[in-house]
């Protein structure tokens, strides 16, 4: 069984309490804690001894939400797992890595597509949604608004959505530079206090930290080699547990949705499309009842879909948009 107490004792420096109880509250949460040595080899992919433990735990975080789901899957997916990371020595945990593995040892490349009469073969791609949780956090710095904040919050995340993709062309494919994943995101929430509003609305916007592909992440295409991709994040949200005059949190709700395409880029801001997936991110929470609180993540559809998509370079981006106070 898996003891973060024990575990931390590699690192050069000794992690603080709230820090390793954070790590066990983890493993703890993705079931994955009776396989220690599953565990330990994983963690130590993700984190490095002369690295503050604290400092790695989002990658952590990641990591063991998706090596519990693509665990999950069972028979010959969780084999493919077991062996990549118990190989993975000091590489880095990588989904995109351990697919393009899969793909070179027998997973299936039973769709056929097609950009510009060049053939492409893809497997089904992974959709892994892990369901959040609403988390209490000690101390925590931020800013909404004009009020910089450092006390306790309420957080909703620890859950992870993640669409990883693969394809394998011909060796003399000329039809395209770069496999990626472009997410367009809606967002409606709302965190009541005594007095005071915070909101988040908008619609339509690419979902990017680096135009165009979502999370920045693309991969190079070499033709005749298996490409992947598996950008990998959660929506979340952080609010104090008091706004600065001590006035209390009443409620959140959220309703976010959000489409991902995986495609292939043909030009500057042309894409041939080939999967699809919708999914809602939904948050009710009322302070007078915590117990009866919701939140989740729900695919509303997977499919694989052949089109083209245009950008105009234009598009707002989700980042566009911040948390906005009304008193």
């Amino acid at each position: 069984m898996f003891s973060a107490v024990e575990y931390v004792k590699r690192y050069e420096a000794a992690p603080d309490k709230q820090t390793v109880e954070q790590l066990q509250k983890l493993v703890d949460l993705s079931g994955l804690g009776a396989d220690e040595e599953f565990v330990v080899a994983l963690l130590n992919a993700v984190s490095a001894s002369d690295f503050p433990l604290a400092a790695a735990m989002r990658e952590i975080r990641k990591a063991l939400a998706e090596a519990a789901e693509i665990r999950g899957l069972g028979g010959w997916w969780k084999e493919k797992l077991d062996a990549y990371v118990a190989h993975i020595g000091e590489e880095p945990f990588e989904i995109a890595t351990f697919l393009q593995g899969c793909m070179s040892g027998g997973l299936s490349l039973d769709h056929k597509d097609a950009v510009a009469g060049q053939a492409l073969a893809l497997p089904t791609p992974l959709v892994l949604v892990r369901q959040p949780v609403f988390e209490e956090r000690a101390n925590v710095s931020g800013l909404l608004g004009d009020y910089r904040y450092q006390t306790d919050v309420i957080e909703v995340g620890m859950g992870l959505f993640e669409v990883a993709a693969g394809l394998r062309t011909e060796a003399d494919f000329k039809g395209a530079s770069k496999l990626g994943i472009l997410q367009f995101a809606s967002s409606d929430r709302v965190a009541t206090y005594d007095g005071v509003t915070v909101g988040n609305r908008f619609t339509n916007a690419l979902d990017t930290s680096k135009r165009p592909w979502y999370k920045g992440v693309s991969a190079q295409i070499v033709p005749g080699a298996p490409t992947a991709v598996a950008p990998n994040d959660a929506p979340r949200w952080g609010l104090p547990k008091v706004w600065a005059k001590g006035q209390k949190l009443r409620g959140i709700t959220i309703r976010d949705t959000f489409v991902t395409h995986v495609v292939v880029e043909v030009a500057p801001n042309k894409f041939h499309k080939f999967f699809t997936c919708e999914w809602a991110f939904t948050v009710d929470y009322d302070a007078t009842n915590p117990g009866a609180a919701r939140a989740g993540y729900q695919v509303t559809g997977q499919r694989f879909e052949s089109g083209e998509i245009a950008l105009s370079g234009q598009e707002p981006l989700t980042g566009d948009y911040r948390d906005q106070v009304t008193k």
